[in-house]
């Protein structure tokens, strides 16, 4: 959700496939945006609900009715969990406005009952020796001390932040760089399910 740019514009609901067909990861605008105001507050919890409609244009004001609008939300149509993707280098570069507006959405969804777990992503920018050997990721003090950091601005525990390192050069994919990834997967799925099983 936190980039300098948004690749997202419109509200996004992809299906997985294959044999791990049983769940949706919907995306969004992005929180922080260079013009404009970003991902609004309320369209946060608004997403959350299935209250927004697949391929909705966010604007700077939070939907409140139309085509894209759906006030009769079903259980398929909601969402159990929700997941900052906050690249390292950000964390230095918050402003008190962007940091009420994180406080604001995490207090929201901790009244809501969501759960949250946030990907910190560019550790091996961050950390360059992460690029020779990434098994180092859980032992290093400096990706500890970021995730330290994360869990201050965000009010989110430890073990709900995973580091993570980015594909941006590989043309094959490497298995040992997909794990960290791969196990905030497998959180982000047992935290959703624990939520629907709550609700039911």
């Amino acid at each position: 959700m936190f980039s300098h740019e948004s690749v997202t514009y419109n509200y996004l609901r992809l299906a997985a496939c294959g044999s791990l067909n049983n769940f949706i990861i919907t995306d969004t605008k992005g929180l922080l945006e260079q013009q404009g105001c970003g991902l609004h507050v309320k369209d946060v919890l608004n997403s959350l609900q299935g209250k927004i409609k697949n391929g909705y244009k966010f604007e700077n004001d939070p939907i409140k009715a139309g085509h894209f609008f759906n006030d009769n939300p079903s259980k398929e149509d909601e969402s159990h969990c929700l997941v900052f993707i906050v690249a390292v280098d950000l964390l230095e570069k918050f402003t008190e406005k962007y940091l009420n507006k994180i406080r604001k959405i995490v207090c929201k969804m901790q009244k809501h009952g969501y759960p949250m777990v946030l990907i910190l992503t560019k550790m091996d920018q961050y950390y360059p020796y992460l690029q020779t050997d990434i098994t180092y990721m859980f032992k290093s003090s400096i990706v500890h001390e970021a995730v330290l950091k994360a869990s201050y601005i965000f009010g989110i525990q430890e073990r709900d932040i995973h580091p993570a390192v980015n594909f941006t050069q590989e043309i094959r994919l490497n298995k040992i760089k997909c794990i960290p990834v791969l196990l905030a997967l497998r959180h982000i799925l047992h935290y959703a399910e624990d939520r629907i099983h709550t609700r039911n």
